[in-house]
């Protein structure tokens, strides 16, 4: 994790303590959210959380005592009240950053595509952008799913990621 220090402009880089796996695998992510009080980072190894006020790093560990997320690659978090959405290799998961719960979204086939990510589209509707499987629209309390793919006319069903404009197209 690195932060720029605003008082004396310079860098500072935080890795989790450990041997020189733990730290090697520290050092590869692609996502960050912020909570308030952690930031949540995920990558090609594991989950982690960053303390703001120790500045420590920890890999992330559930309520259970595991770590749902070693050794599965999470492209794309995003956070929504006390529940932090992560998109993985092997599909969604949700994870409540106050008790560290964490459920696997069985929402449709669709989301255990390779999630590259996510955004949201109103209370409870989310759109997904998806390794082979297009780009996914879901309400996670109604069920509802919808897919757009080339046959929609997207140039792949591949998508990398998902920006919104100011009036709410993707």
């Amino acid at each position: 994790f690195r932060r720029f220090n605003l008082l004396n402009d310079s860098i500072d880089l935080y890795l989790v303590k450990g041997n020189e796996e733990t730290l090697r695998n520290s050092i590869n992510q692609f996502a960050i959210a912020f909570d308030g009080k952690y930031f949540w980072t995920a990558g090609m190894h594991n989950m982690y959380t960053f303390d703001t006020s120790t500045l420590q790093m920890q890999p992330f560990v559930d309520n259970k005592g595991n770590m749902p997320f070693k050794e599965l690659p999470c492209w794309s978090l995003l956070l929504k009240g006390d529940w932090l959405y992560a998109g993985s290799a092997s599909g969604l998961y949700k994870v409540n950053v106050r008790s560290r719960q964490v459920i696997k979204l069985n929402v449709h086939r669709l989301l255990d595509f390779g999630i590259n990510d996510i955004t949201q589209d109103g209370d409870s509707s989310f759109f997904v952008s998806t390794a082979g499987g297009g780009l996914v629209w879901f309400n996670e309390f109604t069920g509802q799913v919808k897919q757009y793919t080339n046959k929609e006319g997207l140039s792949n069903n591949t998508l990398c990621g998902l920006l919104k404009d100011n009036s709410g197209n993707l």
